[in-house]
């Protein structure tokens, strides 16, 4: 089955059964494939690859780690970004271009530091009532059948071919 087959100890974190050391089975088939499986030595199977996280599990988790490191000033990514947006908001120029980024900033502290606003009741009642609406038809009116009166018409015969008689051959 397998042509060559090649073991490579595996480092415990990438461990799946949760034992103290898995071995790496490279193996190549006949047709040329390679395939890597874990084995665990004590008990001789072969384990599931542990799965990797989920993308945007980890894009947080490596934004978290960036954001919480200290830059050389003291300050950490995060707080610098917060500064930096304080002083966009704080910006007087008379671009309209500036004023537009001024805006946008001034909305990004207000939904960082404060947090989204609450609703107001009146909102809450408007979706309430606005919302998806089920509307039931009487089926027996739909399916009620309408009574035609069917006028039955002549056959049309063209004019160029008159039938007087038919006559047949006889033998």
């Amino acid at each position: 089955m397998a042509d060559s087959e090649e073991k490579k100890p595996v480092t415990p974190s990438d461990n799946a059964a949760g034992s103290t050391s898995l071995v790496k089975v490279i193996t190549k088939n006949q047709h040329g494939t390679i395939t890597e499986r874990l084995r665990d030595p004590i008990t001789n199977k072969f384990v599931a690859k542990p799965k990797p996280l989920i993308p945007s599990i980890e894009f947080k988790r490596i934004g978290r780690k960036k954001l919480s490191r200290l830059r050389d000033d003291g300050l950490t990514e995060y707080a610098k970004t917060i500064e930096c947006l304080i002083e966009r908001a704080h910006y007087d120029g008379p671009d309209a271009k500036m004023a537009m980024v001024q805006m946008k900033a001034a909305e990004l502290l207000e939904l960082y530091l404060l947090g989204k606003p609450s609703m107001s009741d009146d909102d809450k009642d408007a979706l309430k009532t606005q919302g998806i609406k089920t509307i039931f038809v009487d089926n027996s009116i739909v399916s009620t059948p309408v009574q035609e009166e069917r006028v039955e018409k002549e056959k049309k015969v063209p004019s160029f071919a008159e039938v007087t008689g038919v006559v047949t051959n006889q033998k």
